[in-house]
């Protein structure tokens, strides 16, 4: 089955106000996914049309939720696939330059917003991106600062509640539909949290900090320090990816280059102990914790890898060690998710006057950056099955006739066609999603000038 689907099928399901909006959501996502780069006024076809956009997005009937409710059920029908599927959950913060009404504060003192994104994913080796089960956003109205625990248990509600709070929520959404399996960094170790969905019964593999203290015989000892001397069960190679160094955040990274390394795991069923500043509840929480460091040399300046990991799901086998191992690794996607709606859709860049317009857009953006998501998943499993697959009879047609495609052709020869109409060079790696949305979208123009010539030539 053909998985470059148009836009608008995600939308088409939206319950709004008014069935002129839900006409209007269609046009607009239309337009705008022919080039997720394109300013608004470069990707609506007349100025009538680019008015219609920005009353479509300062219509104040319309939420963010009104917008996405489509794309979920979408995403809730295409995890009901698979018997079970990752959840990540992470947060992102947009920042705006210009006057803009109504945005909080970001990064210190910039204007904007955060958002906290749960994306599906299906379980096995490829790592299909499903969808979004949800988007949560807030305005923080000003820097946060260091709090003593007495002010932050003043506070009407945590920002930290988010991650148990979006947990609930999408497994009370894919009830029915397929198991889920909540992945989050290491800002998802919440001691409440984790207590919570253990109650609740919730599965979770969720990186933890170094600072917990687990129960040992009569006493106590560090976490991560009981982790590093467990006995190593197994040795794997694997291929870390390449990062970028994170600036501001508490927890700051280094920059790592791409590199093939081996990893050493243990685990073992551990008391987590509740924190003295946290009231109520047990004494300590049982669960699994995983332990995974890098084994051998590393390059200088880079930092050796190391993860400790609590999860519900059994690690008993190499398989259940390798599967919770494997799971944490998939969380990446969700980074690379939010580099798809700020640099592939340029949503930071977009000219809206108020914060309430640019969640509306963000309705449209964070659903056409997933797509940017599957169309790079596409070309990085296409294999040796035919190109009837993915590619329609009128596309091979064209890329025959444009030498583009041999005559036995496979999926992967189809995309490396697209790739090549992207502009991308064999030499450079792997193309990027940008490369292969520009390809797919120019192959889209040559087929529909084939048709017209066919059928005028009837």
């Amino acid at each position: 089955m053909r998985p470059f689907s148009p836009l608008v099928d995600e939308f088409e399901s939206c319950e709004l106000p008014d069935q002129r909006l839900l006409e209007r959501l269609v046009s607009i996502s239309a337009a705008l996914e022919s080039d997720p780069e394109a300013s608004f006024p470069a990707a609506m076809q007349d100025r009538s049309q680019l008015e219609g956009l920005y009353r479509f997005f300062g219509n104040e009937r319309l939420e963010l939720a009104d917008i996405l409710r489509g794309h979920v059920e979408k995403t809730l029908e295409r995890c009901s696939r698979h018997a079970v599927c990752l959840a990540l959950h992470d947060t992102t913060d947009f920042s705006f330059k210009g006057e803009r009404t109504g945005l909080g504060v970001v990064d210190r003192a910039q204007q904007g917003f955060y958002g906290h994104f749960c994306l599906a994913v299906a379980p096995d080796e490829h790592r299909e991106p499903l969808g979004l089960l949800a988007v949560d956003t807030w305005m923080r109205q000003g820097k946060k600062g260091k709090r003593r625990t007495s002010q932050r248990k003043r506070e009407p509600e945590l920002e930290s509640a988010r991650w148990l709070r979006q947990s609930r929520a999408v497994e009370e959404l894919a009830e029915g539909f397929s198991a889920l399996i909540h992945v989050e960094d290491r800002e998802g170790d919440i001691f409440d949290s984790l207590s919570g969905r253990l109650s609740e019964g919730h599965r979770f593999v969720v990186r933890g900090t170094s600072n917990r203290v687990v129960l040992v015989g009569e006493g106590s000892e560090n976490v991560l320090e009981h982790a590093r001397r467990l006995p190593r069960q197994l040795t794997r190679e694997v291929k870390l990816s390449a990062r970028k160094r994170s600036m501001g955040l508490k927890n700051a990274r280094a920059s790592r280059r791409e590199r093939a390394t081996t990893l050493a795991m243990a685990s073992s069923s551990v008391a987590l102990r509740r924190p003295k500043r946290t009231r109520g509840g047990s004494a300590a929480i049982t669960l699994n914790i995983v332990h995974v460091i890098e084994e051998g040399a590393v390059p200088d300046g880079e930092e050796r890898a190391e993860w400790l990991l609590y999860t519900t799901e059994p690690v008993s086998t190499r398989t259940q060690l390798e599967f919770v191992v494997d799971a944490y690794r998939a969380r990446w996607l969700i980074e690379e998710y939010f580099k798809a709606i700020k640099t592939g859709c340029k949503y930071e860049q977009r000219q809206l006057e108020s914060g309430e317009a640019l969640l509306r857009a963000l309705g449209i953006f964070a659903v056409l950056a997933w797509r940017l998501l599957v169309l790079r998943f596409v070309e990085r499993t296409a294999s040796d099955a035919p190109v009837e697959l993915v590619a329609t009879t009128a596309e091979i047609e064209v890329l025959r006739a444009k030498q583009l495609l041999p005559k036995n052709a496979t999926a992967q020869d189809f995309m490396k066609a697209v790739a090549r109409r992207g502009g991308h060079l064999s030499n450079n790696g792997r193309p990027g999603y940008l490369v292969l949305w520009r390809g797919l979208r120019s192959l889209e123009s040559l087929v529909e000038g084939w048709l017209l010539a066919s059928a005028a030539s009837r």
